[in-house]
This record gives C-alpha cells, structure tokens and sequence, in this order.
C-alpha cells in the first residue's frame, strides 16, 4: 500500500503539468484611464498568459469583470447618456499587478457604457473599438 502513495503522487504530478501544458494560464489585468494626472477610469479583465499586446488592448475593450466604484462617477454627452468624452490628453495603461505591460497617450477619448444588464449606470464604461485602434497605433502596434 505504501509504494501505491508515491506512484499515485507521481501521476497526480504528470497529469497536471500536462494540464498546464494545455491549458494556459490566466493575467488578470486592470486598465487605467488618467486625464491629466488624475486616474478617472479603473476596470479588470482577465486575459491568457500567452496573449500579446495588440490581443490586451483588444481584451480591454471586452464587457469588464469589474470597476473602480471608488471614482467619481463621468458624466455622459447630453446628446448621448452611453457616451463619455474626455478632451485635452489622455493616458491608458495596462497593468498586471503593478506592472506595466503597455501603455498609450492619446488627444481625447471617447468612452462608452457597457452593455449588461447589471452594470453600474455612474461607472460601467469601456473602450470601444475605435478608441481601441487609436490606443493601439499610439503604443506602436
């Protein structure tokens, strides 16, 4: 019984490396949006480990896993409640943890709400996808 133990810690071992092998792991990354010096947007999102800069911009623009609920809240366009535009430059960054994976500076940014049915109406905003592409080009892409 007792050779059974290590046997069964072995392949117990075989078979999860061979999963990890398979399976690629997860980032979980926050995107910050800074006007002037002052952080105005915060999401999460998770993307896979191998994923390159071009695919985390695109996964930024991806419905949230969560927000900074702790920002004031950005006013929406009076002539459209799903948009926010913010003038003057803009910095977003790309961070797993506290490092910075990419980043852009653009001259505006137009923003827009998310659409679950659960999402906060004062903070649920995203990138779509042109801004996605401006932000892209910025960081060299």
């Amino acid at each position: 019984m007792q050779a059974r133990i290590p046997t069964i810690a072995l392949l117990a071992s075989l078979l999860a490396y061979g999963c990890s092998l398979v399976m690629p792991g997860q980032k979980l990354l926050s995107l910050e949006v800074y006007q002037g010096d002052e952080l105005v947007l915060e999401t999460t999102f998770d993307v896979p480990d191998s994923y390159s800069e071009s695919q985390m911009w695109d996964a930024s623009g991806e419905e949230p896993w969560s927000m900074n609920r702790e920002l004031p809240p950005l006013q929406p366009t009076e002539e459209d409640p799903s948009v926010v535009r913010l003038d003057g430059g803009v910095e977003l960054r790309i961070l797993h943890t506290d490092n910075l994976e990419t980043s852009a500076i653009l001259d505006g940014l137009t923003l827009t709400k998310t659409t679950t049915r659960d999402s906060d109406p004062e903070h649920g905003w995203r990138l779509p996808p042109t801004e996605i592409s401006r932000a892209k080009q910025a960081a060299g892409l």
